[in-house]
């Protein structure tokens, strides 16, 4: 069989129990944001607790911390598109006029 550079790499439990635990206080927080009057900053703090959250599980579970740089160039092509994609959504919702049903 040809090696296609493909390497095991040895991880120990621990970054993985750290990790849920801090997931597992993110989603008490989410909870405890959810229940409270933040008032126009509730759902940024709320996209940021989820923001944290899934960087968490990108990086450790899904092992991209450990990636080849190609991998991070898809990465960051990925979010940029979604960014450009967002922004435009955003501009057409916000400049379009009132919608005549």
């Amino acid at each position: 069989m040809a090696d296609h550079g493909h390497t095991e790499h040895a991880h120990s439990l621990k970054p993985y129990f750290i990790v849920y635990s801090i997931l597992m206080i993110g989603l008490a927080a989410t909870v405890w944001v959810a229940y409270h009057d933040f008032g126009i900053w509730a759902n940024p703090i709320a996209l940021g607790i989820a923001t944290t959250k899934a960087v968490l599980v990108v990086l450790i579970f899904m092992h991209v911390k450990d990636s080849p740089p190609i991998i991070w160039l898809t990465i960051c092509i990925g979010l940029a598109m979604l960014g450009i994609g967002l922004v435009l959504i955003l501009g057409d919702y916000l400049f379009r006029g009132p919608v005549a049903l």
